[in-house]
């Protein structure tokens, strides 16, 4: 009687291993990727499935695994229900735990050993300070932010390495230039990864010569603000040549009439043209206004002045004026193609 339960217990193992083959081969393929790449996988199926629930879900997830057990459970003679569902929800178990046990190990090795123990052992918040100091001058580290490669971000995956971002702040600069002079920073920060057991700085990357180069970084920003900055004398020709751009654009593009309310002057920003974009910064005066003096047809009109052309463009968009003033805007432009008709 024993050796025949042992028999039984030994046929019913096999049937299980055949019939759930499907999850030993996911498994074996993930542990092939490496620990913990096959993390990236793992999010990526999850990914494709939140896109394709309805379908995914019910045909790649419960209707062929059991196809499979109860196909392979036939060819052995087994002809139970109840059997089949218990291989089925066994075999999703052992796979989420085939997993997440190693992940979860790796973890916690990465977060002890990696970014505590390591980093103490190998001095990398003191050699980082002690290089950024010979370029810079004095600084205080402030944050350190970690990126596990059990990480996962949308459309780039886990990072390839584990690695270290050391955040730290100049002690000598001023952060009111911080708050007004583009490009201009008080903080920085560098990035070490984790390879060969080992914990490497590259001073010379592209992804830290921000952070080695930040006060002369700083001094070029001042330099450039210095140049770009205009007297009260030229901000107001500007002020005054922008509002004769928009009155003339109006008239002579829609034949009305614009009544000035509101002025608004931003220096030194990116140009919103499309077309031969300059690549230097321009000054934005944006006008708030009426159409014919009606205060219901309220409109915007941005009107960009390049420094370097001394050239003005002026412009609107359709979601910074009220519904009558498009309307209006509208009814001009109709107006115009019956002329021309």
């Amino acid at each position: 009687m024993a050796e025949k339960n042992r028999r039984n217990k030994l046929y019913y193992t096999i049937a299980f291993l055949v019939s759930t083959s499907y999850i030993w081969v996911l498994i074996i393929s993930a542990y092939n990727m490496g620990i913990p790449q096959y993390n990236s996988l793992i999010y990526g199926i999850l990914l494709m499935t939140a896109f394709t629930f309805i379908i995914t879900v019910p045909l790649l997830y419960i209707g062929l695994p059991l196809i499979c057990i109860g196909a392979v459970l036939a060819m052995f003679r087994i002809f139970s229900v109840k059997r089949m569902l218990t291989y089925y929800a066994l075999s999703w178990l052992i796979l989420w735990l085939a997993l997440e046990i190693p992940l979860s190990i790796y973890g916690n090795h990465e977060e002890k050993y990696i970014f505590t123990e390591q980093v103490k052992e190998q001095h990398i918040i003191e050699k980082v300070k002690e290089a950024v100091e010979k370029n810079n001058g004095p600084i205080k580290i402030t944050d350190e932010f970690k990126q596990s490669m059990l990480e996962w971000n949308e459309g780039t995956g886990s990072p390839e390495y584990p690695i270290l971002e050391i955040r730290y702040e100049l002690l000598n600069c001023d952060k009111q230039k911080d708050e007004k002079i583009n490009g201009y920073s008080c903080t920085a920060s560098i990035e070490a990864h984790y390879k060969q057991e080992k914990w490497l700085i590259d001073f010379d990357s592209k992804e830290n010569a921000g952070g080695m180069n930040l006060s002369k970084n700083n001094q070029k920003a001042e330099e450039k603000a210095k140049q770009e900055a205009l007297t009260s004398e030229e901000e107001t020709n500007i002020r005054k040549n922008a509002e004769s751009e928009a009155i003339q654009f109006l008239k002579e593009k829609y034949n009305l009439n614009l009544t000035l309310v509101k002025q608004t002057f931003e220096k030194s920003i990116n140009s919103n043209k499309k077309e031969n974009r300059p690549s230097n910064p321009v000054h934005e005066i944006k006008i708030n206004g009426y159409l014919n003096e009606d205060s219901k047809k309220d409109v915007t009109v941005r009107v960009e002045y390049d420094p370097l052309t001394k050239k003005y463009w002026p412009h609107m968009y359709a979601f910074e004026m009220s519904d009558e003033a498009q309307n209006e805007i509208q009814k001009q432009i109709d107006l115009k193609k019956e002329k021309n008709n």
